[in-house]
């Protein structure tokens, strides 16, 4: 099964540093993709350091 992409993702986050603009950090996902790729994300920036 194909999904369309209707979303626009930043490949880096802009919490780590990536650019909100620059067309080398975007890409499109499906939303299924895109909710699991910013799932993991925000897992990552909440994980304590140490």
């Amino acid at each position: 099964m194909v999904n369309l992409a209707t979303s626009v993702d930043h490949i880096k986050p802009l919490f780590a540093g990536g650019s909100a603009y620059d067309w080398n950090n975007l890409q499109s996902l499906c939303d299924y993709h895109h909710a699991l790729k910013s799932q993991q994300e925000r897992a990552q920036k909440n994980k304590p350091h140490g």
